[in-house]
C-alpha cells in the first residue's frame, strides 16, 4: 500500500521540482537527466513491475535509494539558490520605497514639519544608499561564487551520475538491462557512439537445410608416377645377377634332408658366413638344415654338375615391383621381363621329403671342389606326366623348362 501511495504521488512531486529547475536556468543535460530518473523509478516501483523477482527488485532498489538520495540534494542546492534569489529582490524593493513619495503633505506647521522630516530622511537614505549598493554588491558576489562552485558541483555529480547508470545498464547477464537502456536512451547519447554491449548466448542451431544440388565435375588431374618399391628375387644355381638387378648377398644353396618325413619343405638361399646369437652346441632335437646336391640321371646343362652342390644369388630390381615363376616355359608372359631362364627342378617323388618347385638357371654352376655324394637336399629336374595333364601340349617324361619375370 505503502508503495502503491508513492507511485502516485512522486510523479507530482518530482513534476514540481523539475519545473522549478528550469525557472533556475539549469542546464538541459540535467534536466533530461531527472526526467529519466523519475521514469526509471516510476516503472521500476510500479505494482506490475514489483511482481518481478525478488533478486531483480533487491539490486535496484538499493541503487535507486542511493540515486534518490543524490536527486534531493541537487533540490536542495536549488531550493536555497531560489531563496538568495527572493531576498535580493526584496532589498531592492526597499530601497525603491525610500525613494517613493507616496506620503501625503499637510498645511501649516504639518506641511513644514513633513517637509523636515522628509529631507531629513532622504539625507540619510542618501548617506546609506553607499553602504546599501556595497552590500548588495558583496551579495551579488557571495551569489555568482556560490552559483558557479554549485555548477561546477552538479556537473561532477552528473558526470559521476552517468558513468553509474553506464555501469548499471552494461552489467552482465541483467535480465533488465534492456529496460534500463531503454529509459536511459543509452544508444541516442554521443551521436550513437556508444560502445557495444557483452555479446549474448549462443542461439539454438537452426533446421536443417535441403541437400544441394551434385556439383560439376572437376579436371582432371596430372597423371602420377608408378610406384617403384622394387623386388627381389633367387637366382638358382647362379652366383651373379643379370644386367640391371643388384646383388644382395650370394649363399649356398639348402634344405631339409630328403628322406625326413618333417622339417621344412622350401629350398634356402643360405649366406656363406653365419652370424649366430644365443646358442647350444650339440642336437636338441629340432629341426634340421642341410647343403643341397645335384642329383642328375640326364645332364641339361652346360656343365657337369651330378652330386655337385648349387650356389646361389639374391637380386633386386628397383624399378619393378612384381615377380613370377613362370614353369613350363623358358619366356615370360607379354609385358613382363625376363630376369632368367632354366628348368624345373625339385625332390624325388619316391622320397619322404617334399619340397617346392624351383626355377634353376639354364646355366647352372656348382660350388668348386664340393663333388661328393654326401646326400642332403636333393635336386631333381621335373618332368611332365600325362593323365590329368593333358597331353598333346604336354609330353610325358619330357624334362619341363622355366623362367622369372619382373614387372
Amino acid at each position: 500500500m505503502l508503495i502503491l501511495t508513492w507511485w502516485m504521488f512522486f510523479p507530482m512531486i518530482s513534476g514540481y521540482y523539475i519545473s522549478q529547475l528550469f525557472s533556475c536556468g539549469i542546464s538541459e543535460r540535467l534536466i533530461c537527466f531527472c526526467v529519466k530518473f523519475n521514469g526509471l523509478f516510476v516503472v521500476l516501483t510500479h505494482p506490475v513491475a514489483m511482481k518481478a523477482s525478488p533478486t531483480v527488485i533487491t539490486r535496484y532498489s538499493l541503487r535507486l535509494v542511493a540515486l534518490f538520495v543524490m536527486y534531493c540534494a541537487i533540490l536542495v542546492h536549488l531550493s536555497a539558490t531560489n531563496e538568495i534569489r527572493s531576498e535580493q529582490s526584496q532589498r531592492e524593493q526597499i530601497v525603491d520605497r525610500v525613494f517613493d513619495d507616496g506620503a501625503k503633505i499637510g498645511d501649516g506647521e504639518k506641511r513644514t514639519l513633513l517637509h523636515r522630516q522628509r529631507k531629513s530622511a532622504k539625507n540619510n537614505v542618501m548617506a546609506s544608499l553607499s553602504e546599501v549598493q556595497k552590500r548588495l554588491r558583496a551579495i551579488e558576489e557571495r551569489h555568482n561564487k556560490s552559483a558557479s562552485l554549485m555548477e561546477k558541483r552538479l556537473q561532477e555529480m552528473e558526470k559521476r551520475f552517468i558513468k553509474r547508470l553506464d555501469a548499471l545498464v552494461q552489467t552482465p547477464h541483467s535480465s533488465d538491462s534492456s529496460l534500463l537502456s531503454y529509459l536511459l536512451v543509452r544508444d541516442g547519447r554521443n551521436n550513437g557512439q556508444q560502445s557495444m554491449g557483452p555479446p549474448g548466448p549462443p542461439g539454438k542451431p537452426g533446421v536443417r537445410g535441403p541437400k544441394g544440388d551434385k556439383g560439376a565435375e572437376g579436371v582432371k588431374g596430372d597423371k602420377g608416377q608408378a610406384a617403384s618399391s622394387g623386388v627381389k628375387y633367387v637366382r638358382w644355381g647362379k652366383t651373379s645377377c643379370p644386367n640391371g638387378a643388384q646383388i644382395v648377398y650370394k649363399g649356398i644353396m639348402g634344405g631339409e634332408y630328403y628322406n625326413h618325413p618333417g622339417g621344412g619343405v622350401n629350398y634356402l638361399c643360405l649366406p656363406k658366413t653365419p652370424k649366430y646369437d644365443r646358442y647350444k652346441d650339440g642336437h636338441q632335437g629340432g629341426g634340421y638344415v642341410y647343403g643341397a646336391e645335384y642329383e642328375l640321371s640326364f645332364n641339361p646343362f652346360k656343365k657337369s654338375l651330378n652330386e655337385h652342390d648349387p650356389p646361389c644369388v639374391v637380386c633386386f630390381v628397383k624399378s619393378r615391383g612384381s615377380m613370377l615363376m613362370m614353369p613350363a616355359r623358358n619366356d615370360c608372359p607379354t609385358g613382363w621381363t625376363e630376369e632368367y631362364h632354366g628348368y624345373l627342378m625339385s625332390a624325388y617323388y619316391g622320397h619322404k621329403k617334399q619340397s617346392d618347385f624351383i626355377c634353376v638357371d639354364k646355366d647352372a654352376e656348382s660350388i668348386p671342389g664340393s663333388q661328393a655324394n654326401k646326400n642332403g637336399a636333393l635336386l631333381y629336374l621335373v618332368e611332365g606326366q600325362c593323365g590329368s595333364l593333358p597331353c598333346g601340349p604336354y609330353v610325358s617324361g619330357r624334362e619341363l623348362t622355366c623362367a622369372v619375370c619382373t614387372k
